[in-house]
């Protein structure tokens, strides 16, 4: 057999809304009716992975029925599957230099191995641009001189997204394990080793999983001893959650402005609790609840000021190092809300090496859809202390003193997370190394091409940590670029590329206008003239270079 065809061909048969399907239907058909053709294993396995996604083509198969064409392929005689081995491997990775291979296209690079170790004569593929520079077949394109003229293989979405999972680890492995085994809810074994990897990967003492990274929160402030009538310290620039964590107490926010990072404002926290705060000696307080250590006091609403939430913004490490030591003479409690920064870690001073997260009292992460990992929804309690641990798990699963007699001395909460979406925690994190690679690498892409578009420019981290790149800032200068961010979003809505505003400021939020906030300036600039553009680990090049290309169209200024 001296034909192959490349996954692409497959895809545009089964999607029956594909403009290729009835051409690609045809070429498969006639090479039945000849003599067959051959296919790659890992193309069956590209075309399930896009079949059955419905982010990637217009009408996905359900998995069983990609199944079954699967099956059916490998059972026709006329179909033969050429399959990867370790040698295929060795020689691939070995000739990868030498054919200008980039490390995204090492897919394509080891399917044409595989046709040259088979000896194949021809490969049809929709992506003729990708195999040509191979001399030892004929690239044939079905569609030659239509739309697509030879398109990145996987650029079947009419959508650019600004932030989706990549599955293409262990997931369904484990996953499968769980269903087979019958091991769904919260108990199983994949539930303690995932908290035993993210101790793992962050070097943290103690991991408690749970169902979100609000739960999270709102247990970390719980046993952190933030009760009704406390304050807490909270940014206005953040996603609501630790906001309502703290309401969820019954305790008040007093909210903060932002620094150039778009994080919490060090400078200006330490500069309220000097000012506007006193420390006192809990006696006089005559409250039973509060221990005997010395309290900060807010002198404008005479409450206590319990904690102070820091949230690493898009990835980008809070100034620690600044904040603790006032943190600790007032014994104000430290919970990190380190909910989209799971990867990021300090490169200097005393934290140097140090994961966000696992520096305060208590730290929080995050696995919802659009993290950089995902459990689908999910959320991890991380601590040093392992009497803050032991609390966690229990508030976790319901405050259970008698598992057999069901006896609970406290209210608890039914928080725990379930082995499935562990399972799949454990397949994404054995990934993560490789997704903050990819996520560097094409911020920097981004960041190269965009600061040359007069107006605009792509935020950047603190040179005080590593950040992990999760989502990308893009700031805008109207009175240069001469679109405001509402227009530069419409614009790049009507182009298929999603993006969206950062948050409204939590200050100005309805529910908590009446709270207390303090010198809110920064944030409010950053509100106004900033985007965040498409992240996803599984963005292709040539997607960034059409966003930067629509940036570019869209400035008054051309780039």
């Amino acid at each position: 057999m001296d034909i192959c065809i490349d996954s692409n061909i497959l895809i545009y048969a089964f999607n029956v809304q594909s403009q290729f399907n009835a051409k690609a239907e045809a070429v498969l058909e006639d090479l039945i009716r000849a003599d067959g053709f051959a296919i790659t294993d890992i193309s069956l396995i590209e075309f399930y992975q896009i079949i059955t996604n419905d982010k990637v083509v217009s009408d996905p198969i359900s998995p069983d029925k990609s199944y079954e064409i699967i099956k059916n392929i490998l059972l026709n005689k006329k179909i033969e599957v050429l399959e990867t081995n370790i040698d295929i491997l060795e020689v691939t990775f070995e000739s990868a230099a030498n054919h200008n291979v980039r490390k995204y296209e090492i897919y394509d690079h080891l399917i044409a191995n595989l046709c040259k170790h088979n000896n194949i004569k021809k490969f049809i593929t929709a992506n003729d641009k990708d195999f040509k520079k191979y001399d030892f077949f004929d690239v044939i394109n079905p569609f030659p001189g239509e739309e697509n003229k030879g398109a990145e293989k996987k650029k079947y979405s009419k959508v650019i997204p600004l932030s989706v999972p990549s599955i293409q680890g262990n997931e369904w492995k484990y996953i499968k394990e769980c269903l087979d085994t019958e091991w769904v809810s919260s108990a199983g074994k994949y539930v303690e080793l995932f908290e035993d990897k993210i101790c793992e990967f962050t070097g943290v003492q103690h991991a408690v999983a749970c169902v979100n990274g609000t739960s999270a929160l709102q247990l970390a402030l719980q046993i952190a001893g933030v009760r009704p009538g406390d304050e807490v310290i909270v940014p206005t620039l953040t996603f609501i959650a630790p906001v309502n964590a703290v309401r969820y107490l019954n305790a008040e926010p007093v909210f903060m402005d932002a620094d150039d990072y778009y994080n919490i404002d060090v400078d200006k926290v330490i500069k309220f609790l000097k000012e506007e705060t006193e420390l006192v000696n809990s006696k006089l307080m005559q409250d039973d609840r509060i221990n005997k250590a010395p309290i900060t006091i807010n002198k404008k609403t005479g409450s206590r000021i319990a904690a102070v939430i820091p949230v690493h913004v898009f990835g980008n490490a809070v100034n620690l190092e600044k904040l603790m030591p006032i943190c600790k003479d007032r014994n104000i409690k430290i919970i990190e809300d380190a909910t989209e920064s799971l990867g990021t870690f300090y490169t200097q001073g005393e934290l140097k090496g140090k994961h966000t997260g696992t520096i305060g009292d208590i730290g929080c992460y995050s696995f919802n859809g659009n993290k950089i990992i995902t459990t689908g929804g999910g959320g991890m309690i991380v601590t040093d202390n392992e009497e803050y641990a032991q609390k966690a798990r229990y508030l976790t699963t319901q405050a259970k003193d008698d598992d057999v007699r069901y006896i609970h001395n406290e209210i608890g909460y039914n928080f725990r997370l379930t082995n499935i979406q562990a399972a799949m925690g454990v397949a994404q994190l054995e990934q993560l190394p490789e997704y903050l690679k990819i996520k560097n690498k094409n911020y920097q892409t981004y960041k190269k091409e965009i600061d040359k578009i007069p107006g605009l420019h792509l935020s950047a981290s603190p040179g005080y940590a590593d950040n992990n790149c999760w989502m990308y800032a893009l700031q805008i200068d109207k009175s240069i670029y001469g679109k405001d961010r509402e227009q530069l979003m419409d614009c790049l809505t009507e182009n298929k590329i999603q993006t969206r505003p950062v948050w409204h400021l939590n200050h100005l939020q309805k529910p908590h206008r009446s709270c207390q906030n303090y010198q809110i300036e920064k944030a409010s600039v950053l509100m106004e003239k900033t985007i965040n553009i498409p992240c996803s680990v599984n963005l292709l090049e040539s997607q960034i270079d059409t966003i930067v290309g629509y940036l570019g169209k869209s400035s008054k200024l051309k780039a």
